[in-house]
């Protein structure tokens, strides 16, 4: 599974620096009116505040509980206010006060919330990225840059990472089925013959074998590898219309690489 790291995902420094707290959590001297109007009272103002911050920085309303301190310490140091005990802060993490106020940010930050409904034109989105991306944080980044661009708050990560994983099972299963089902009885022959193992090794383990340091010797010697699969390869079925037309046409500029190699180890 991905990783928060391996994406663009947005998450909190767990020491933020100086230049972060300033730019991402100083309040700006309307964003105080605007908190004040929702509470008189000091501590609540104060917790609107955060939030909002929060919002802003991450695209999501994390628990208040989990926030670093030195976020909640500079906002509350540029308000003027009195350190709330943890204890406060847990209640008000659990409080439907809390989900009021995260509907009054959205309002006035014009953030649109992310329900169930949205997971359907997400799929679809994750569905034609996972033609042309494999890696799972590839697909995801173009999840949460799109729910940028739309203004959409940002579900939790195993909410992208399920959709996206689940997409690119469906491309996967998909091939497989497309391909399986063209294989006559002659080639599934040939490709259960890769798994036999024979003195410690099948073929499927010389197929895998990587190219070594750049030499001569070891060029000419992985081109013959290469003309093996070729071979080997011979009376399969053309790669299925699925796959997008970056996608089949970088299968093509390899090969056609491959190729210029091969001619240039001959001349040599």
């Amino acid at each position: 599974m991905s990783t928060v790291h391996e994406t663009i995902y947005p998450v909190l420094p767990a020491e933020p620096g100086t230049a972060e707290l300033k730019a991402a959590f100083t309040p700006t001297a309307a964003e105080i009116r605007f908190v004040r109007r929702q509470s008189r009272q000091e501590a609540t103002a104060m917790l609107i505040m955060v939030q909002m911050k929060l919002l802003q920085r991450l695209g999501y309303f994390p628990m208040l509980s989990d926030v670093p301190p030195g976020s909640t310490d500079h906002i509350r140091t540029a308000m003027r206010a009195r350190a709330l005990p943890r204890t406060a802060i847990a209640r008000y993490d659990i409080s439907g006060t809390r989900i009021r106020h995260q509907k009054l940010l959205r309002a006035w930050l014009d953030i649109r919330p992310f329900d169930a409904d949205e997971t359907a034109w997400l799929a679809d989105l994750a569905s034609g990225e996972a033609r042309t991306k494999v890696e799972l944080p590839d697909i995801i980044n173009v999840l949460v840059e799109e729910l940028v661009r739309r203004r959409y708050e940002l579900p939790p990560l195993s909410t992208l990472q399920r959709i996206a994983t689940q997409a690119r099972n469906d491309l996967n299963e998909t091939i497989w089925t497309t391909i399986s089902r063209a294989l006559d009885a002659a080639m599934i022959e040939r490709i259960d013959g890769l798994l036999v193992i024979m003195v410690g090794k099948s073929g499927w383990d010389d197929l895998k074998q990587e190219p070594k340091r750049p030499a001569a010797r070891a060029i000419s010697s992985f081109l013959k590898h290469i003309n093996g699969i070729r071979k080997l390869a011979e009376g399969l079925p053309a790669p299925p219309a699925i796959l997008s037309v970056s996608k089949r046409a970088q299968l093509a500029t390899e090969a056609r690489a491959l190729d210029v190699a091969e001619r240039h180890c001959h001349v040599g």
